[in-house]
């Protein structure tokens, strides 16, 4: 809804705003959480993983308070789930800290909840099989957006769907 949106848009601005004088994913984590806290009315917060990407290296640095890890497909067509430490989301009370953490991306290789009508979850299978069956970021992108299309119809979602593709060639 409306609030979600506003609350979305100052998250955004406040990591725009943070980025550049932050040195890495778990300090722009730190540095919003630190703002944010102050200004989320009482019971709201917000799920972000925050990444960046070493293209050279193949690394991707990964800090992720409350939301759930990223998949990753391999070259060879199987799905990785990293195991990753979750913090605790942007604008609770917990200060625990940030960590980054590393994933190596192989060359060729990041909505589960989302539900249909009937209430059932687009499912982590969905997003799994979708992913197998890619050819390049763009195609994963597309397809997945085509597969939630097909299950959620025309049901208004009461959360973002957020969806990052990349493939290290």
């Amino acid at each position: 809804g409306m609030p979600a949106a506003l609350y979305m848009a100052r998250v955004g601005a406040h990591a725009r705003a943070f980025a550049p004088r932050s040195r890495s994913p778990a300090d722009l984590l730190t540095q919003m959480q630190e703002q944010i806290r102050n200004e989320m009315e009482s019971g709201m917060f917000v799920t972000v993983t925050v990444a960046s990407l070493d293209p050279a290296k193949g690394l991707l640095k990964i800090a992720t308070a409350g939301h759930p890890p990223p998949l990753i497909r391999r070259v060879d067509g199987t799905i990785e789930v990293p195991q990753l430490t979750i913090a605790p989301a942007l604008g609770t009370a917990h200060m625990t800290p940030y960590v980054d953490q590393l994933v190596e991306l192989q060359r060729g290789d990041g909505l589960d909840e989302a539900q249909g009508p009937s209430g059932e979850p687009f499912g982590l299978e969905r997003v799994q099989y979708v992913f197998a069956h890619s050819r390049s970021a763009g195609q994963a992108i597309e397809s997945l957006l085509t597969a939630v299309g097909q299950v959620l119809g025309d049901v208004t979602q009461y959360d973002d769907l957020t969806m990052i593709a990349l493939f290290r060639r």
